[in-house]
């Protein structure tokens, strides 16, 4: 979930919190586009990233880049404690109520794992359902493929964060952009990554191992058209994450 703090409320809150991070001298980075942890991300020292299950604040007491090994923050040494998450239902960013929610995966798949709609459906509803920032309900692998995709087609549809992506779901389709990436994944992590977007028709894999299909991928950090077509005919082998999407 995702406080709903003003910035300078977060800076006071972490100059009261130095008893967490007794062993950090030096200065306080905060850059809210990269709030919310992601072990995509590169990360300067005295950086500051909210860890997206707990709520948790932490500092990075080194530079993290992007190609290390990354931990969760709570795992990882070269962070350090700054604030405890205390959320409170007050403080929680809501989607509204005539809203839908669409998310990317955290997990990745390759061809075969999805090779049929029922599949990648399957991928999606476990990934809402194990996460408790993922409103309950029907989720479906957003793929414009299938025509009858059940998506809502007039809901506006949200991030978990509460950003608005698109006015209804009928904008969600390739070559149009949108109102902002679907880059947060079921644990509020951002992601950048590729995204299936839509494969031969019914999600099937019948070229064999190691053969193309007719595919799309999207890259979930865009919201210009790439977020749905940035690349063009990948491998049954190839792995990429899905757009899971509230019916």
């Amino acid at each position: 979930m995702k406080l709903r703090k003003t910035l300078s409320a977060i800076a006071l809150l972490l100059s009261a919190s130095g008893a967490y991070a007794q062993d950090y001298v030096g200065g306080l980075n905060i850059d809210t586009a990269n709030l919310v942890w992601s072990s995509n991300n590169s990360y300067s020292s005295g950086q500051v990233v909210r860890e997206g299950s707990s709520g948790d604040l932490y500092l990075a007491k080194v530079g993290i880049n992007a190609s290390d090994s990354n931990l969760s923050p709570s795992d990882d040494s070269r962070w350090v404690l700054l604030l405890k998450g205390d959320v409170h239902s007050g403080d929680t960013i809501k989607i509204p109520e005539s809203g839908k929610v669409i998310f990317v995966t955290s997990q990745e798949y390759s061809g075969y794992d999805v090779y049929g709609r029922d599949k990648a459906d399957e991928f999606c509803q476990t990934a809402a359902d194990s996460s408790v920032n993922v409103p309950s309900g029907v989720y479906t692998a957003w793929n414009i493929s299938n025509a009858a995709s059940p998506i809502a087609t007039s809901k506006a549809y949200y991030l978990l964060d509460g950003t608005q992506v698109v006015n209804q779901g009928s904008d969600l389709k390739l070559y149009s952009s949108i109102l902002h990436p679907i880059n947060l994944d079921e644990s509020l992590s951002q992601v950048n990554a590729s995204v299936w977007t839509e494969e031969d028709t019914g999600w099937t894999c019948y070229a064999g191992p190691g053969q193309s299909f007719p595919s799309f991928v999207g890259n979930s950090s865009s919201a210009n058209v790439y977020w749905s077509a940035y690349g063009g005919s990948y491998q049954c082998t190839s792995k990429a994450r899905l757009y899971c999407a509230q019916k």
